[in-house]
């Protein structure tokens, strides 16, 4: 089958192609599927992250925090209520227990950021979006979710805790440390990310990383690879013994011929 043609390169494209190549391959060919509530959760928190952002850069002040909550609770709501959110099929009985626990750790991680995260926040762009070119046949291009007193990359992520080899070993910051240099002429000192662990009590998070030349030159060669499967059409499956390849965390998993395995006897 003849590949979609794609116009730029997202870190988000090369995450997914790193983890199964075949998923990305059923991403081009049947189109994106809605993905679990746990990322649904995450953009929500990033919209009241980017109505403070967006205002902040002038006011220099803070929104309350229940704007914030009415954002994100609003957010949350709009994926919901239509079912736009993936779970796989053993789950549904469990449905409602699994919203109200992504809804209580939604208002919790927004909460989180409002007291630790946003103050100390001095952002001068949010929700930026940027292309830029490093000699591939296709641009590089992202959004990146804000900076911090115009010399630091912030990324906001609601998610389970992660340590620095995780950050150091990571595509999307030297995606947009190459972003950020496009936008403003400048190398940011580092990326740090803005991690909202949603535990029972939610927890903040920070992690430092930086990159650079030698990183760029990682991240083109991936992406070089990237773009050779995507001509050729040749996709690998995934680790058949990772968690990801099952049917909590593929939606293709019932059509993926590496799917469906048989049990043993």
């Amino acid at each position: 089958m003849e590949m979609p043609i794609i116009e730029t390169i997202h870190q988000s494209d090369l995450n997914l192609w790193l983890r199964c190549g075949k998923q990305y391959e059923f991403y081009l060919t049947h189109g994106p599927i809605p993905p679990g509530i746990a990322a649904r959760r995450g953009s929500s928190v990033h919209k009241a992250a980017d109505l403070n952002h967006s205002q902040k850069i002038t006011s220099k002040k803070d929104l309350p925090l229940n704007d914030l909550r009415e954002a994100a609770w609003e957010t949350f709501q709009g994926y919901i209520r239509p079912g736009n959110f993936f779970l796989s099929k053993d789950k549904l009985g469990d449905k409602i227990q699994i919203i109200k626990e992504a809804e209580t750790q939604t208002l919790g991680a927004v909460e989180l950021y409002h007291k630790e995260v946003a103050p100390l926040i001095e952002p001068t762009m949010s929700e930026q979006k940027f292309e830029v070119d490093i000699g591939l046949p296709l641009p590089l291009a992202g959004r990146i979710d804000a900076d911090d007193k115009g010399t630091i990359v912030q990324d906001l992520k609601c998610m389970v805790t992660k340590n620095q080899h995780w950050a150091d070993r990571q595509i999307q910051p030297t995606v947009y440390h190459l972003g950020y240099q496009e936008l403003t002429g400048r190398w940011p000192e580092h990326l740090r990310y803005d991690l909202l662990v949603p535990n029972v009590t939610p927890k903040y998070k920070p992690i430092k990383t930086f990159r650079n030349k030698k990183d760029v030159e990682l991240l083109k060669r991936y992406a070089q690879v990237f773009l050779r499967d995507i001509k050729s059409g040749d996709f690998r499956p995934a680790d058949p013994s990772h968690f990801i390849c099952g049917p909590d965390y593929c939606g293709w998993y019932q059509i993926c011929p590496y799917g469906q395995r048989r049990s043993r006897k």
